[in-house]
């Protein structure tokens, strides 16, 4: 069985931190705003509550990126490339 190169490393570290830090500034605080005031005064802020519940589900799985057994892994790197399009697409 042959060795991941260490850029699967690298890049899931690197991946993991963009989804972490966007998770932070925008979709962690955007999900406590939606729960808080219930949607909003039209109620349009549930429908958009699905796609931050996904955001934070991903950086759920961002922490195993930083976990030496795991980070080397080529599920965890689709992950990652799949979290951050999917995260930078809805900013």
């Amino acid at each position: 069985m042959t060795k991941n190169p260490r850029y699967v490393k690298m890049l899931s570290i690197i991946l993991g931190g963009i989804i972490i830090l966007t998770n932070l500034v925008f979709f962690i605080p955007g999900t406590i705003q939606i729960i808080k005031e219930s949607g909003g005064v039209w109620g349009f802020g549930i429908m958009l509550l699905p796609i931050t519940i996904i955001g934070n589900l991903f950086f759920l799985i961002n922490f195993f990126s930083f976990n030496p057994k795991m980070n080397r892994t080529k599920a965890l790197l689709f992950f990652n490339i799949s979290g951050c399009i999917g995260c930078l697409f809805w900013l």
